[in-house]
């Protein structure tokens, strides 16, 4: 199972994550929601994906860094102080 997230960097801040997505197509509309939404408010962007076309090169100063990115999932395990239980 795999799991897809935002990651964003604002004018060269904190990076932070969005919530994240069960499948690509969520974390993909929401991505574009927020591409819309900066044209929308004519800033600029850059989203570093191979799948994307970019308008703005990545090094101008005061513009938004995204980045969406997938994981593997697995599931919780009891955590124990002493490693594995025998």
């Amino acid at each position: 199972m795999k799991e897809y997230v935002l990651y964003c960097i604002n004018n060269g801040g904190k990076p932070f994550l969005l919530l994240p997505h069960e499948t690509f197509e969520e974390c993909y509309n929401q991505l574009l929601n927020i591409v819309n939404l900066e044209e929308e408010r004519h800033r600029v962007y850059y989203v570093d994906n191979d799948f994307w076309n970019n308008k703005f090169p990545n090094n101008i100063q005061g513009s938004k860094y995204i980045c969406l990115k997938e994981r593997e999932v697995s599931e919780w395990k009891t955590y124990s102080k002493y490693g594995k239980k025998k």
